[in-house]
């Protein structure tokens, strides 16, 4: 009989944990729930070529309630693989609750996406291409009338040993609107992403994993837009065979741009971005 997986080895079930680094990201940047980015392959041969993940989380910042920049809410994700000999094809959905000021709830743009085999360079590299399109499901893409947004993205995988897995993910995404203009905002056009990834698992049921974005864009008409980041940490643990429960917390922000405005920087803790999490993630 086959031994239960580990944390680890469950996350690499290209699995995305989703910040919504949402919270602070568009509604283009479909995260599930609000965990960082995780897309590490399982290194085990699966029974099944059908595997996926249903999760559900809460999240809230440091704000009271009473704040205007308070925020609140619970958020669900899941997704299907459907994996061949020639490639692997996903589709990752999702949504949420607001649950102060106004209580909205908005799905996120559902995300389809065909990646290829594993190609493994040595025996502690590998590396994988991606093509997909987002569509309109959210508020702000029916808002802005988004008609489909195409991503071309990588993953370049580093595994040393079995406790400790990295990954670099450079992304291009193209956003294709009704309209090049929403209200007084030109929309963003073209964006680029560079996603960093460590998963250290220090025991056979606990893991501690950081993520970092760097995006950079520009609009409609060729002017580039304030660069961003946002950076997760997050503590796991396998509580029952093929769950995981998580916490973690997302940051986000921008840098300087001297067409645009003032300077933020890079701060671990900003209590105007800063989102706390907790999800439960079930694997099939």
């Amino acid at each position: 009989m086959q031994s239960a997986p580990s944390p680890a080895q469950l996350r690499r079930r290209n699995c995305t944990g989703r910040a919504r680094a949402w919270l602070a990201l568009s509604a283009l940047c479909l995260s599930g729930g609000s965990q960082a980015a995780i897309e590490y392959d399982i290194s085990q041969d699966q029974q099944s070529s059908w595997s996926g993940y249903v999760s559900a989380g809460y999240a809230r910042n440091s704000y009271s309630s009473e704040s205007i920049n308070s925020f609140e809410a619970f958020n669900f994700d899941a997704r299907v693989s459907y994996k061949t000999d020639f490639g692997q094809w996903l589709l990752t959905v999702g949504g949420e609750q607001e649950t102060l000021h106004g209580q909205e709830s908005s799905f996120y743009d559902p995300f389809f996406e065909f990646r290829t085999p594993l190609h493994q360079i040595n025996d502690t590299w590998s590396v994988k291409g991606s093509v997909g399109v987002y569509l309109p499901g959210s508020r702000l893409s029916d808002k802005q009338r988004l008609e489909y947004a195409p991503r071309l993205a990588s993953y370049l995988f580093w595994t040393p040993d079995e406790a400790w897995n990295f990954y670099l993910s450079p992304r291009y995404q193209y956003n294709s609107y009704k309209y090049k203009t929403a209200g007084k905002e030109v929309l963003t056009e073209h964006q680029f992403d560079l996603v960093a990834d460590g998963l250290w698992q220090f025991s056979k049921h606990w893991y501690i994993e950081v993520n970092g974005r760097y995006r950079w864009a520009q609009n409609y008409y060729g002017k580039g837009l304030d660069d961003s980041f946002t950076f997760a940490q997050e503590l796991g643990w396998e509580f029952m065979p093929s769950t995981v429960v998580a916490i973690g917390h997302n940051n986000s922000g921008r840098f300087y741009n001297p067409e645009i405005g003032p300077y933020q920087g890079f701060e671990l803790y900003n209590k105007k971005s800063s989102t706390f999490y907790i999800s439960v993630t079930k694997y099939l």
